[in-house]
């Protein structure tokens, strides 16, 4: 079967087992369009809580790792907090409780999002955004507010109101911890500035914070920006949906947030490394695309490929060419275009570059099977692929039997191995236990990955990756390092290993919750698959480690382009 075809199969049979799972997050917006929206009872926030926990024990596919691996009894959290919500005095502290109860299980796929918030409840932002590098939290985006005037990126935050913004930071970690503490770190620093109704005690619309900034010469500089109150009917700002239904492999929203807004100042589509500074080092000049030629050859249409738009370019390193190319996330609105362009690309720019720099930092994801799809390009033999256990329940029983009886009723080939799916999960449940038997979630029904029929990578290639490569973005590179198809580069990975769904819409509150459904990892011929094998927890490592430093940062991240071209150029000699 060519792979064009096989995808096309995949997808169809994928697509139909979930409903729409794109996660939901927010955004400040206009004055609210609603009036006196009242706050939530106590009794209210308690049914709600009981969804959530019900969720959890019924559907959750981690549930009983989190428990060993962290040393906690479920029920005796669920007590703690329920206790908690009880006693919160306000929707923000009721909310506040069921956002640490989440913190618990340290899962970068759970999320808690709300549309519309009490018009007692209040959230704040101020005009600029941190990030942590070392020990410092650096200014990325000082914005336009001209209280900011006297701020540049790269400037240091000391404090907000006299406290340090480390000890600062460290409060707030409590409400989305993951198990990478660098991980964690960029979500605790995303409120130093941005703060929900749970974590804005003693803010009020305009109250101007006492903001202490360290210049790079060492010089402190002192601004007051004001607190601007962020809108209580709040637009989704979802990933995109794609086309159809998809079976997600999406961070949470809050990691999808953190994400977009750390890239906010070039844009995800753009390398976050690709500065000014750092094309000029590299002596970048233009993009590359496909020709015409390519894109024809592989079914693209012009109009297509400029929807697909991923950035390419070309450099010459240590005498070497080198391509490359970002993936800013693996949800593209057109699968079977996005997939042909990069074929395209790879096709065309390999007998004329050494070598390739594939980026899928700061990714949060998207659709298992066109990740998969991707590093298949790579690979010019077959290796393993991508397996995920999934959670024992009825939900999965019939959606694997709901997707067979659709394949069987369009002749899909794929259809016994869904209904054998359907099984294997039915074999788990009956037995009482929480997780299935290891099933094939890529292109392929027996766990393998099968190069693309048409385009393999066969030239030195350096895969960068980091603590914000989440869920699809840690699939990628633990195939990509399982499979030897490429020298993985930077930090580890954030460790979000299951596909996500929105499993409930709390009664009262409206709260989206969505959890991740099983635990993914490549698959093990031997069927041997020990807890460090998992993504979940763990993330992926990297082969050469590099860490961010503040003088790497403030100088355009020209250190990083040059030591990964570095390590890409060794790699060629060793080839």
């Amino acid at each position: 079967m060519k792979k064009s075809s096989r995808l096309v199969s995949g997808l169809v049979a994928l697509h139909v087992l979930l409903g729409a799972a794109a996660c939901s997050g927010t955004s400040a917006s206009s004055d609210s369009s609603t009036e006196a929206v009242r706050s939530i009872t106590p009794n209210e926030a308690l049914a709600d809580f009981d969804q959530i926990a019900e969720s959890f024990r019924s559907l959750y596919g981690a549930r009983k790792r989190k428990e060993a691996r962290y040393a906690f009894k479920f029920e005796d959290v669920v007590t703690q907090y329920r206790a908690q919500v009880a006693a919160g005095k306000s929707e923000a502290e009721r909310i506040g409780a069921m956002k640490e109860f989440l913190g618990v299980f340290r899962d970068a796929h759970i999320s808690l999002s709300f549309d519309l918030i009490a018009d007692k409840a209040h959230a704040f932002r101020l005009p600029f955004g941190v990030a942590p590098v070392e020990s410092a939290y650096l200014v990325y985006d000082a914005g336009s507010d001209p209280a900011m005037a006297a701020v540049k990126r790269g400037d240091e935050l000391v404090s907000i109101d006299g406290v340090p913004a480390a000890e600062l930071a460290a409060t707030f970690d409590k409400y989305t911890q993951v198990e990478n503490p660098l991980s964690t770190k960029h979500f605790s620093a995303a409120r130093l500035t941005t703060r929900s109704i749970y974590m804005s005690q003693g803010i009020t619309a305009g109250k101007k914070a006492n903001v202490v900034f360290k210049k790079p010469d060492g010089s402190l500089v002192t601004v007051t920006p004001a607190w601007a109150e962020l809108a209580h009917l709040l637009p989704k700002l979802a990933p995109p949906t794609g086309t159809g239904t998809h079976a997600l492999q999406y961070a949470s929203v809050e990691a999808f947030d953190v994400i977009r807004e750390e890239l906010g100042s070039l844009g995800a589509r753009t390398p976050f490394f690709m500065t000014p500074e750092a094309k000029a080092a590299l002596g970048v000049t233009d993009e590359v695309k496909p020709s015409a030629a390519a894109l024809t050859k592989f079914g693209v249409t012009d109009a297509q490929a400029q929807a697909v738009g991923y950035y390419a370019t070309t450099y010459t390193h240590g005498g070497k060419k080198i391509l490359l190319l970002r993936l800013p996330d693996y949800e593209p609105q057109d699968i079977e275009s996005a997939y042909n362009y990069v074929r395209a690309l790879l096709d065309e720019q390999q007998p004329l570059v050494d070598g390739l720099v594939f980026d899928n930092s700061h990714n949060p994801g998207g659709i298992g099977v066109f990740a998969v799809a991707l590093v298949s390009l790579l690979s010019s033999r077959p290796g393993n692929g991508f397996v995920e256990q999934v959670h024992a329940d009825r939900k999965w029983i019939s959606m694997f039997a709901s997707a067979a009886a659709q394949a069987q009723s369009q002749n899909d080939p794929s259809a016994p191995s869904l209904s054998a799916w359907a099984h294997l999960v039915d074999d788990a449940y009956s037995a009482e236990k929480p997780l299935s038997a290891p099933i094939s979630m890529g292109l392929t029904t027996d766990g393998t990955l099968q190069p693309d029929d048409k385009v393999s990578w066969t030239k030195p290639a350096i895969l960068l990756s980091d603590e914000l490569s989440v869920s699809c973005g840690d699939i990628v590179p633990l195939l990509a390092k399982a499979n030897g198809l490429a020298t993985l580069f930077g930090e580890t990975t954030m460790g979000g290993g299951g596909n996500v769904e929105q499993v409930a819409t709390l009664t009262n509150t409206q709260g989206a919750l969505s959890i991740s459904r099983g635990l993914n990892t490549v698959f093990d011929p031997t069927g041997a698959y020990p807890d460090a094998a998992f993504i979940e927890d763990n993330g992926v490592a990297p082969d050469v480690h590099y860490s961010h430093t503040v003088a790497d940062f403030r100088a355009g991240y020209v250190g990083y382009v040059n030591a990964f071209s570095d390590e890409l150029v060794r790699k060629m000699g060793a080839h």
